[in-house]
This record gives C-alpha cells, structure tokens and sequence, in this order.
C-alpha cells in the first residue's frame, strides 16, 4: 500500500455504482432461473400453448431481458470497470496537473506520462472479461438463433449487452423453435 488516503465522493458513488451493478446482476440471474425452469419443466406441446409468451418463444424478453439481451453480462462486466476505476479514482483528479507537468517538461511522450498512473493489474481484469463475456455471447447466441429462429427479430429489437430502450415490439412467436 502506498499510503492512506480518505475516501473521496468519487469513491462512494463508485461504490454505490458496484453494488447496483451487483443487484441487477442478481436480478437478471434470477429472473433467467425462473424462466428456464419453467420452460424444462413442461414438455414441448406444454410450451406451444403456454399462457406465458416468452415459454412459447422458447427465450425470455421480459423483465430485465427487454432492455438487453445479457443485463446479467452487462452488470458482470461493469463492476470490473467500476473495480479499475475504483483503483485510479485517486489520480483522475491530478490528471489536469500530470498533462500539463508533462508538456512544460518537455516529455517526448507527454501521454505516457499522463496514462502511466491509470495502468494498473485491475486494467487487465477488465479487459479479459470483456473480451470472455463477448466471445461467449456470440457463441450463446449463435445456438439461440440456430433453435429459435424469432431470436434473429430480438436481436433486431433489442440491445446485445448494454441496457436500453427497446427499438419495437416483438411479434407473436411462430412456434418454429428447431
């Protein structure tokens, strides 16, 4: 450790930040829970007449599934951003003063001296989540699409990872599941 510090207001809303983060993560892997067992727990021409219209689909697009197609993925990779950020909170402050210490000195690489404070081993954690949770997401859905061909118009509809406003309805399933 490098020395005590105090805690900044930065570090309390990113703290904050985390644990929403953590409950959406809950959230959205409890209301996937739900759902998957519901639908295995029916057999197919159960799931054709099913009341609820995600079971008929064969995918969930409710709760928090109808703002992104991976809330859960969403959140997981957020709080490695917040845990980086958390780490450099102390320095974002000084970044004004590091840009202009560098150019009065002359630094031959004035970036690197400013971006030298921001590299740290939590940096890493980020990005090789990211880089897993998009590999996987690709993969997942390549087999949703390959068993649900309505997936295509969610995907359509629908942001892959970060949460937002849906871009339409989705149409009643054609019970075309593969």
């Amino acid at each position: 450790m490098r020395g005590e510090r105090a805690l900044s207001p930065s570090d309390y809303i990113l703290v904050g930040l985390f644990l929403a983060l953590l409950l959406m993560e809950s959230v959205a892997d409890e209301q996937h829970f739900q759902f998957q067992t519901l639908k295995h727990s029916l057999k197919p021409q159960e799931r054709e007449k099913h009341a609820n219209v995600d079971v008929r689909r064969g995918f969930f697009t409710t709760g928090l599934f109808s703002i992104s197609r991976h809330p859960n993925y969403f959140a997981e990779q957020s709080m490695w951003v917040v845990v980086y950020a958390f780490s450099v909170s102390h320095v974002l402050p000084q970044l004004p003063a590091l840009v202009s210490a560098a150019i009065a000195a002359g630094a031959v690489a004035p970036a690197a001296a400013v971006l030298a404070p921001l590299c740290n081993w939590t940096v890493s954690g980020c990005i090789q989540l990211i880089l897993l949770f998009q590999g996987s997401m690709t993969f997942g859905e390549s087999i949703t699409v390959s068993k649900y061909p309505d997936y295509r118009y969610y995907q359509r509809v629908t942001s892959r990872c970060i949460p937002g406003l849906p871009h339409g309805p989705l149409p009643a399933p054609s019970n075309k599941a593969k």
